[in-house]
């Protein structure tokens, strides 16, 4: 979406990877990361909405995988990127690439500058109990928001051919980045007959910087492709960042006027390290023309140190004091062995693949300044199947299973948490568990000489569902995370192509009904809802160079756990001309001209009605050069996915 936020069905919780290896980031990062990626450098995206006991289970809505490019006696070749865009937006990048004889050598470097306004309002009313009909007190606010972010990106690979079946390569990612967040907000409070009782002016200051390193080394055999391959990979990342989150308070006159009172400061000091390492070993072997057994092993190790200090400002002394108990460190350390194994056998038009996927986790959550620890272990295994079969060349059916799992990560841990301001926190359940799903799938898929068709209808389970949920300590709306018993959801995909000489189409739409049982500090939030989705892009070759591409997304208001978000909108026009033969291009995108991004959020608990709204800000003109030289990159051989009637779903274009 316009943010940069990967979702799938819907679902935000999708495992990006590059390449087959999974992005060691997330949230802002992740998007981040992603922008940076050139589209030129981009072969192609994977979709795979129910993968198999071969994948980390990580990703409760399936795998995102994106193909990069690789050279292939090519010699020399490279690419450069421009571009700009209006309110401050502009980036810059290039690769070369190198491969002669048994070495390949790629590298990119990228630059990118953003910045974004955006505005919203919080209403709330306060109830004296569930059975109460008239609000006691009311709480308006207003938002403006300014965002900034700079952000350089490094990018190496080597790739040695040790002989005919024989590679070593390496991968290494530098990132830096710079991000800026400052808000103005204005409070009004107001008595049951709305007569205001206190105004002030609310300051909040973000400022964060980040260094994340990636490197790995990589060996594979290959004595037969796809039917004989061992590979090995040793993986180390790490993730250093400093945080600065600076408050102030000034109480306003009746005018909107400093009333001339000493104004609230407060600072937040947050330093947070990260390392990962993973070790990972896989084998391929085909028994027959269609048997073939994967098996392997990865480890994985996360340790994260994290520290956060509170001053506030004595005007008296003119010294910032440490304010007593808030000030907090943990440690964090996770490691988890799991095994697979996947076997395939296919007979005629029939193909069966079933897979078992057991992983063994130790966690221990540990909070310095109060002692307290929080260790866990336990097992978790998740089964895998796939039935496919082809009813003839272009019609396919098919059935597939899979579990997955979420594991709580720091942010939704750590009770400490963080204030967006002074009247609304985020903070962590450290009693929370790991949450699975079960997700089974029926899939039709019809070719046409024009286009195609996918048809998947589906149910998923989720065991101990996660939610991010309010809850109200005094004047303050603190949004954590709680365990929910069960959430079912079933539904219809629908995804088709179109392909009519100048025009190429895709249109996505999807359904469901979803269920959740579950309670909170004895309150049922429990909520049956009703969703559905529409996606469409479509491109027009207006003349042989020049092209117009259109997208659109729809995604209807829905019921959520104690409350209901509203509808959400995007939409995006691109023109490209093709320059100097198809070395060059120039491409003016117009992102969501009819300024609708944004969304409301009703919330109510019988005691708290509260309406928060905001508008993206996403609304901008780029204009981007691109030019390559060499010979366009090809794409060297990967190892396909075992679920290869998923892996390729309509409209998953190259660089998009």
């Amino acid at each position: 979406d316009g943010d940069g936020k990967v979702s799938l069905r819907g679902n935000e919780n999708v495992a990006v990877q590059i390449n087959g290896r999974p992005v060691p980031m997330r949230g802002e990062q992740l998007a981040n990361y992603l922008q940076q990626l050139p589209s030129n450098v981009v072969e192609s995206i994977e979709v795979i909405p129910n993968p198999s006991a071969k994948y980390e289970p990580e990703g409760m809505a399936g795998i995102v995988n994106i193909v990069l490019k690789q050279n292939t006696d090519l010699g020399l070749s490279g690419g450069l990127i421009l571009g700009a865009g209006t309110r401050g937006k502009y980036n810059g990048s290039g690769n070369l690439g190198w491969q002669k004889g048994p070495l390949t050598l790629y590298g990119s470097y990228g630059y990118r500058h953003e910045e974004r306004l955006s505005t919203g309002e919080n209403y709330r009313e306060t109830f004296a109990a569930p059975s109460a009909t008239d609000p006691l007190a009311y709480l308006e606010q207003d938002i403006l928001a300014e965002q900034q972010m700079n952000t350089h990106m490094l990018n190496g690979t080597a790739d040695l051919r040790l002989g005919k079946t024989d590679v070593l390569s390496s991968n290494v990612m530098l990132m830096r980045g710079a991000f800026d967040n400052a808000n103005d907000n204005t409070y009004v409070e107001r008595n049951a007959a709305f007569t205001p009782v206190s105004r002030y002016l609310g300051n909040n200051h973000n400022a964060m910087d980040q260094l994340s390193f990636d490197g790995s080394l990589a060996y594979r055999r290959t004595l037969q492709p796809q039917r004989n391959v061992l590979s090995a990979e040793l993986r180390f990342n790490s993730q250093d960042h400093d945080a600065l989150a600076r408050f102030s308070r000034q109480m306003l006159t009746d005018a909107g006027t400093p009333d001339g009172g000493q104004p609230l400061r407060e600072d937040n000091l947050v330093e947070s390290f990260n390392r990962t390492i993973t070790a990972q070993l896989d084998y391929t072997r085909a028994f027959g023309e269609r048997t073939r057994l994967e098996t392997g092993y990865k480890g994985t190790l996360r340790l994260l140190d994290n520290e956060t200090g509170v001053d506030r400002f004595d005007h008296g002394t003119g010294r910032w004091v440490d304010v007593a108990g808030r000030d907090n460190a943990f440690e964090y350390d996770e490691n988890v062995n799991a095994g697979y194994a996947v076997l395939s056998q296919g007979v005629g038009k029939l193909d069966v693949q079933a897979g078992f996927r057991a992983e063994r986790t130790d966690r221990e959550f540990t909070l310095a300044n109060t002692g307290e620890a929080f260790p866990k272990e336990y097992w978790s295994f998740f089964p895998s199947g796939l039935v496919s079969l082809s009813l003839d060349e272009r019609t396919q059916v098919k059935a597939s299973y899979s579990k997955r799992i979420q594991r709580p990560d720091t942010r939704l841990l750590n009770p400490f948490g963080f204030y967006e301001d002074q009247l609304s926190r985020n903070q962590g359940n450290p009693d929370l568990e790991p949450e699975y799903m079960h997700s089974l799938e029926l899939g039709y898929q019809r070719s046409f000489a024009m286009g195609s068709l996918q048809a998947t209808p589906f149910f998923r389970r989720s065991e101990n569902a996660v939610r991010r949920i309010r809850e109200m300590h005094g004047d303050t709306a603190v949004w954590t995370f709680r365990n929910l018993e069960t959430s079912d959801s079933y539904g219809l995909d629908l995804n088709g192509s179109l392909r009519t000489g100048p025009v190429n189409g895709f249109v996505g739409f999807s359904a469901f009904r979803s269920s959740s049982e579950g309670t909170v500090n004895g309150q049922d939030i429990g909520v049956e809802t009703v969703g559905w989705s529409v996606r469409a892009n479509a491109t027009w070759k207006l003349t042989p160079r020049l092209d117009l591409q259109g997208m659109a997304m729809y995604r209807a208001p829905q019921d959520v756990e104690q409350g209901r978000m509203s509808a959400q909108r995007l939409s995006s026009f691109t023109l490209r001309q093709k320059l100097m033969g198809e070395k060059a291009n120039v491409t003016l995108r117009l992102m969501d001209p009819f300024n609708t991004m944004g969304f409301t959020q009703r919330t109510h608990d019988g005691t708290i009605y509260q309406l928060n709204q905001r508008k993206a800000g996403a609304r901008a003109a780029y204009l981007t050069f691109t030019y390559n030289f060499g010979q366009q990159p090809k794409i060297r051989p990967q190892q396909q996915p075992e679920q290869t009637p998923d892996a390729q779903m309509p409209g998953t274009l190259p660089g998009n």
